[in-house]
């Protein structure tokens, strides 16, 4: 997602306030993170797509603060903690390429020869996979460089 300012940013370091970006992998995460962590991130009416969803200077500020806070009792780096906790422990599901065989028997494997044990290109050979959340990261430096923008945005949208 990319988050832009709604107004000149409120620093003598433009870059901070003016543009945030997060990829797919990294902005899911942070936005659940940040609707565990904080009251004032309920504001966003659509924090999970880019419509323009956003908010004020008021509500930015207060954002930042809570963040902040957060940051500050180790609440940020225990939610971090716990999370990749409950992401090592999912099970690993069947590979949906080779149905847990290891290798390919469809016309992909035959063509590509990827048919042979342990040639599975979807699981490395090992029939299992891990599950699709795991592929999402989260860390502490997230909220930390997250923070510094919301604070000097003076409100934002995400697009």
């Amino acid at each position: 997602m990319d988050v832009f300012t709604r107004q000149e940013p409120d620093t003598n370091v433009p870059e901070v306030g003016r543009y945030f970006r997060r990829n797919v992998w990294g902005w899911r995460p942070l936005a659940d993170a940040l609707a565990e962590l904080t009251e004032t991130w309920a504001n966003v009416e659509h924090p999970h797509t880019n419509d323009g969803s956003g908010l004020d200077a008021d509500d930015a500020r207060a954002l930042a603060d809570e963040i902040d806070a957060a940051l500050a009792s180790g609440a940020v780096d225990l939610y971090v903690i716990e999370r990749n906790v409950r992401l090592a422990a999912m099970p690993r599901e069947t590979c949906k390429f080779c149905e847990g065989t290891g290798s390919r028997r469809d016309s992909i494997g035959r063509q590509y020869g990827l048919d042979k044990p342990g040639g599975c290109n979807g699981c490395e050979g090992l029939g299992t996979v891990a599950q699709w959340e795991t592929n999402y990261s989260l860390d502490t430096s997230d909220l930390v460089e997250f923070s510094a923008f919301v604070r000097a945005s003076r409100g934002f949208s995400i697009y």
